[in-house]
């Protein structure tokens, strides 16, 4: 479903895209359906829109919705705005604004069952490859309440604030189903969370290289397996200092991740059982391939945002206080908080199983505890 209006311009920028889907998926089960939710009364005109998609050669169908009764009903807040929704009716993925081409189409892949990848050929009809999307691309998310527009790189943009610094990548904002109700009763109930702006967030988990260029000591047992490996047996009270010391250096605003935006990031728009893949040894080191140790970072395959190791390695520490249900919490991605000792730690680690590997697996430890198998990844505000 694509929510889109002839008259913003950022829709029309993503149009080559949704028309070039229709084009090749059209006869594998692709079916795109246009709303056009008109903001202005000449848009609501259906002239106006019938000239728009001989324009634009739209074939697919387009529904007007002249009163936002659609957009309404689907919560919508953006144009334009993506759903998809696979066979059985349930929305799997969503993008508001330009950008993250070569993500939407590694899910309509997908949910096709042709496999994620997006053939280097067919990438677009622009000419441009998935890396070139990704570096340039731009999100312009148009507030229907506000008319405010903001506009900031994302999609998988890779950056970094200083030669010590992290990478990091910039996530763009959507919404997913956060949870498993197949899992463990802390993983329930499964729930709807939006989040309304971009971030950015580690490419991988913080490395001891990275954490000895701010602290100066590492405080790890796996010292030997080098400067690229994850840091590991940090308590939660170290990462906040850490934060501190970068956030002095780089003048940015670095933090850890919230527990909603650690797991949309590690879906990355996807439902798989392993941060992206159904199968733990793609993407996970855990006890059944880690030889029980860590390994140097981004040794595995990374998930459809460009993350490494969100499965596995080490634990990694989010902001939020544990809980030990979802009952009540966060709708908006921000951290929960609680006057708990416990943090939430996220991801799997080297010593765990594979089902301890999973997306939507949780657990905690108390904020001042230095355990061995304890990491993080940096997330990190975007200027608005």
């Amino acid at each position: 479903v694509d929510f889109w209006t002839y008259s913003c311009i950022n829709c029309i920028r993503t149009l080559p895209y949704v028309t070039a889907w229709d084009r090749k998926y059209r006869d594998l089960g692709l079916v795109i359906v246009g709303v056009h939710s008109a903001e202005f009364e000449f848009e609501k005109k259906q002239d106006n829109v019938k000239a728009a998609l001989v324009q634009y050669g739209i074939r697919y169908p387009v529904a007007l919705d002249n009163h936002l009764d659609t957009w309404s009903n689907f919560k919508n807040r953006y144009w334009p705005a993506h759903y998809l929704i696979d066979r059985d009716g349930k929305i799997v993925y969503t993008h508001a604004g330009e950008g993250a081409y070569d993500i939407t189409e590694h899910n309509i892949r997908h949910l096709l069952g042709l496999g994620g990848d997006v053939p280097p050929a067919q990438a677009n009809e622009s000419g441009s490859s998935p890396e070139h999307l990704l570096s340039t691309s731009t999100t312009q998310l148009k507030n229907n309440a506000s008319g405010n527009a903001a506009s900031i790189s994302v999609g998988g943009k890779i950056f970094k604030d200083c030669s010590d610094c992290p990478e990091m990548v910039a996530i763009p904002a959507g919404s997913f189903d956060m949870g498993s109700g197949n899992g463990e009763a802390n993983e329930k109930p499964v729930h709807r969370v939006t989040l309304s702006k971009p971030f950015a967030i580690g490419r991988t988990e913080v490395t001891q290289g990275q954490w000895k260029a701010i602290m100066g000591k590492d405080p790890g047992w796996f010292r030997s397996c080098g400067d690229d490996c994850p840091v590991e047996q940090v308590r939660w009270a170290e990462t906040q200092l850490f934060i501190q010391k970068l956030n002095v250096r780089t003048r940015q605003n670095y933090r850890l991740p919230s527990e909603a935006e650690w797991e949309y990031s590690c879906r990355a728009g996807g439902q798989q059982e392993y941060c992206g893949s159904d199968n733990a040894d793609n993407v996970a080191w855990y006890n059944g391939n880690s030889g029980m140790t860590t390994h140097p970072a981004a040794g595995k395959q990374a998930n459809a945002f460009g993350l490494y190791d969100m499965s596995g390695n080490v634990w990694e520490w989010v902001e939020d206080t544990w809980h030990d249900n979802y009952n009540g919490a966060p709708v908006d991605g921000s951290a929960w908080s609680g006057a708990s000792s416990k943090r939430v730690l996220r991801g799997g680690s080297w010593i765990a199983e594979a089902q301890g590997e999973r997306a939507a697996r949780r657990d905690w430890n108390e904020f001042t505890a230095r355990i061995g198998t304890g990491g993080f990844r940096l997330a990190r505000s975007l200027p608005q």
